[in-house]
């Protein structure tokens, strides 16, 4: 009676793990997601090792470009966690001379006038005049509604305002951000801000010391 009473117990305890394994690992269950985001993370670190430099040159500088590359943001200027962001993130060049960052459009659908700022910030870069474009779109709003970009170069002081406008409406200039979206997919990035370093992804609202950690700074 007693061994009887085992084997029912242990036959029992196997069907329970094994019911327990198929909905953890089942489509959609919780083992097979954690085993798919440790794929997916595996695969950026390996894609961050070995192309780095790639990543690292694709964006436009942000920094005093004194330094190596030891951040990538990529970003949309019409998101409000971005804007949140841009002051910690000058916070952090402030204070860690030696950290450069750079600057990826990651326009998102949803945002109408994200397309517009991210070309409007490439064709400032042309006239040598990105950061101060950059920090306008982050710095003020008016743009969002009217998308007056005319405005925003003049205030940007971008000085060949038709050599402007023309990048403005060249396919080019939408072609380059299209090449930023798909580097962006192929890292896996769905959702802005997100911060790369060499080794490590770092996704939202930068938190505390978290983008100084990232970067391997102080």
């Amino acid at each position: 009676m007693k061994e009887t009473l085992e084997r029912v117990l242990l036959a029992l305890n196997i069907l329970l793990i094994c019911l327990l394994g198929f909905l953890a690992f089942r489509a959609g269950g919780p083992g097979r997601v954690a085993v798919a985001t440790w794929a997916a993370e595996r695969r950026v670190a390996s894609t961050l090792r070995t192309r780095w430099p790639d990543v690292s040159a694709a964006g436009n500088r942000v920094d005093s470009m004194g330094a190596a590359v030891r951040l990538v943001e990529f970003a949309d200027y019409q998101c409000p966690f971005c804007r949140q962001a841009h002051p910690a993130l000058e916070k952090l060049m402030r204070e860690n001379p030696t950290i450069g960052v750079a600057y990826i459009q990651f326009p998102l659908p949803g945002h109408s006038a994200a397309r517009g700022a991210a070309r409007a910030a490439l064709c400032a870069a042309s006239q040598g005049r990105f950061l101060a474009m950059h920090r306008r779109l982050y710095e003020t709003t008016a743009w969002q509604a009217d998308t007056d970009w005319t405005r925003e170069a003049t205030a940007a002081r971008i000085p060949h305002l038709d050599r402007f406008a023309a990048c403005i409406q060249d396919p080019s200039t939408d072609r380059r951000i299209d090449s930023s979206v798909a580097l962006a997919n192929r890292l896996g990035v769905d959702a802005t801000p997100t911060f790369f370093s060499s080794r490590a992804r770092l996704r939202g609202y930068p938190e505390g010391g978290a983008l100084a950690r990232l970067a391997g700074g102080r």
